[in-house]
């Protein structure tokens, strides 16, 4: 997927291979928030762990959005939300932005000069 104007990367604070970054586009009402929540159904040797790092989520995030879960035996066949909205940070929205409280790691692109819309952040 390329990345212009009006794309947010955004990649964990860790080692980080490009191929590991969601890029979200900006919402064009100025909103803060980017992505949606997805869910999944699990299998018999699923684990909470396994499945948060199977899609780049934290432990911390897959268990607060499965309240109730058993963290290692959450059984065949139970629905579990994926958190995946995201809070932009405050600030100005341009190259990178690291967010410590978050462990996240933002990458505004520069805008294209045929584009007028600002550029989006890089997870």
């Amino acid at each position: 997927m390329e990345i212009g104007s009006g794309t947010v990367s955004l990649a964990g604070l860790g080692l980080v291979a490009p191929g590991w970054a969601s890029v979200f586009p900006l919402p064009a009402d100025g909103s803060s928030v980017v992505g949606s929540d997805e869910s999944m159904q699990t299998v018999y040797e699923d684990t909470l762990p396994d499945i948060a790092h199977r899609y780049s989520l934290g432990y911390y995030e897959i268990i607060r959005a499965n309240p109730g879960v058993d963290v290692w035996l959450p059984g065949a066949g139970t629905r579990l939300v994926l958190p995946g909205r995201r809070i932009l940070p405050e600030g100005p929205r341009a190259g990178l932005v690291v967010n410590l409280p978050e462990h996240r790691l933002y990458y505004y692109p520069k805008p294209r000069k045929a584009s007028s819309r600002s550029s989006s952040p890089t997870r």
